[in-house]
């Protein structure tokens, strides 16, 4: 194997050493449009537009970076960076799900 070809494998990220995914929730609470984006990872694209009132739930990293533009009067503006580890949403085992469920169903 020629050392160029080793070069490239060592570039290569090493799978188990990326972090778990999360699922994360993000709510429009201003009266404006706004556009969000993951910024800090580079294999990761997300982009969306978010309307007024609306929400969003999307898995990521947790060390993610989440850019809020905002839009106003003809331009845009970036209001807010947010780590996405505080958008995350807890986890909730499938024996809890199925607990509550039973709960709702039989009354208690």
């Amino acid at each position: 194997m020629s050392s160029a070809s080793t070069g490239v494998l060592d570039r290569c990220p090493d799978i188990t050493e990326l972090p778990e995914k999360v699922m994360c929730r993000y709510v429009n609470e201003m009266q404006r449009t706004q556009i969000i984006r993951i910024v800090n990872i580079p294999h990761v694209f997300l982009e969306r537009t978010v309307l007024p009132g609306d929400h969003l739930v999307f898995e990521t990293y947790p060390d993610a970076e989440l850019e809020v533009h905002t839009y106003e009067m003809a331009s845009v503006t970036l209001t807010a960076k947010i780590i996405c580890d505080r958008l995350a949403i807890p986890k909730v085992s499938k024996i809890t799900r199925s607990r509550a469920l039973y709960k709702e169903l039989n009354g208690g």
